[in-house]
């Protein structure tokens, strides 16, 4: 859509989700920060994942990702995944149907 963008003042084509014009996204991106933190918490939002990395003191460390959460009992990790326990073991695999990166 064409509107004015809040960044540059200009009219031009905006990003629905984030509403800033992809030249401010590109040039400006301190000034369109903001934008982009409301859109990214708008959409962890919807699919109720952690608006941050979880830092329960008594949960339990995932270290899958740089995030490092500690997620709480009954909780979620900031990537959305359940943490894992003697009944359950999370995993990070994946099948790779053209086998070309055989080490």
């Amino acid at each position: 859509m064409r509107a004015l963008c809040p960044v540059c003042r200009k009219k031009r084509l905006l990003s629905q989700a984030v509403g800033v014009c992809g030249n401010c996204l590109r040039e400006r991106p301190e000034e369109a920060k903001p934008y982009v933190e409301k859109a990214r918490l708008r959409s962890r939002r919807i699919f109720r994942f952690p608006e941050t990395p979880p830092r329960d003191p008594k949960g339990i460390p995932c270290g899958l990702c740089v995030h490092n959460c500690r997620i709480p009992k009954n909780g979620q990790g900031f990537c959305g995944l359940p943490p894992g326990s003697r009944e359950k073991a999370k995993v990070s695999w994946y099948y790779d149907g053209l086998p070309t990166n055989c080490a």
